[in-house]
């Protein structure tokens, strides 16, 4: 017996050693190709020549076109060609060129329901279907985007693939709708900076004009060319509240307005640095109020030349004293 154990000791060593390199060769190969396998692993030569990436949903279309003469540039389509907010394209590229497949959780198509994989065309889908379109209108990445778990990771499917995957990105963030893709803020200002604001219905003659200026206390008097007991420097700062506040639902170049357009009031906004700032509140066909950004500054001048900005009405309201005759609130 006691031969034996000595016989066998050198095997079982033997043994235990050869199971221990298995198992690591095993985890090196499980790291390997686990750090091989990128869900797109040629993006990063295929994004030279993409001209258009489409976001689709059962609700929305969205179309981003990149600037040919500077690829960090992109506008909507959807929208008259207003600039994307840049960086949050390039974070979605980022992502998905790091996207690493974690699992692949089936291959069922019974199945692409529960992860959110079924399709834009489905009814009550969630989904939302990516194509990147490069110059030549070929396709070289279509997928589709579908639910996203608790631990951050998100499942999609290559439309010509069968297989869903769970990746390692979180992309919940990633939303067909336009309005989702800009900055929706109408003044990029420092609203302390508004030394003075005169505020014109145009719509009345002789025309009535409010004038709220800044005192050295930071409060503002006020000055009206009509009676109105009811207007006071309470009414500044719910206005320029408001203005801080403004929130475009839609943006549209004014050529593209088809429908008849008049003026009916205006706000002059004057800064410290003296650059004036001018808002038309322009009425379109019967019943919306779109508002005009003009300036004698040429850094805003370029940025809202030429555009028309739609809100919701309680934002217009804010953005005027309250018994000023020129926008109707039945409209």
């Amino acid at each position: 017996m006691e031969f034996t154990k000595k016989v066998n000791m050198p095997v079982y060593a033997a043994l235990i050693l050869a199971l221990i390199a298995t198992v690591v060769t095993l985890v090196f190969r499980d790291d390997e190709s686990l750090s091989a396998a990128m869900a797109f692993p040629n993006l990063s030569s295929e994004l030279s020549g993409v001209a258009v990436i489409n976001i689709d949903s059962s609700a929305h279309n969205l179309t981003l076109i990149k600037n040919k003469n500077d690829a960090g540039q992109w506008f909507i389509g959807e929208l008259g060609g207003y600039p994307a907010v840049s960086n949050k394209i390039s974070d979605f590229i980022r992502q998905l060129a790091v996207a690493q497949i974690k699992d692949v959780v089936t291959i069922n198509p019974a199945e692409y329901a529960l992860f959110g994989v079924e399709g834009i065309t489905t009814p009550l889908s969630g989904s939302r279907q990516v194509a990147f379109v490069d110059y030549t209108s070929n396709i070289p990445l279509s997928f589709i985007i579908g639910k996203t778990d608790k631990n951050g990771d998100s499942f999609i499917r290559k439309t010509d693939s069968r297989e869903v995957w769970k990746i390692n990105q979180d992309l919940s963030f990633i939303e067909s709708s336009p309005i989702d893709w800009i900055n929706n803020k109408l003044l990029d200002i420092d609203t302390q900076s508004i030394t003075e604001m005169k505020l014109t219905d145009v719509t009345v003659n002789p025309k009535e004009t409010v004038t709220f200026t800044k005192q050295a206390d930071d409060s503002f008097s006020v000055k009206a060319n009509f009676d109105s007991a009811k207007i006071t420097s309470a009414d500044a700062v719910r206005i320029i509240k408001g203005l801080d506040a403004l929130r475009f639902t839609k943006v549209s170049p004014l050529q593209d307005i088809k429908e008849d357009m008049q003026t009916v009031f205006k706000s002059e906004l004057t800064l410290k640095n003296k650059a004036i700032l001018i808002i038309n509140f322009v009425k379109v066909g019967e019943s919306e109020i779109w508002l005009e950004v003009l300036s004698t500054d040429k850094t805003y001048a370029k940025k809202y030349e030429g555009w028309l900005y739609l809100f919701p009405w309680r934002q217009i309201l804010d953005i005027m004293p309250e018994n000023i005759e020129g926008v109707d609130e039945n409209v």
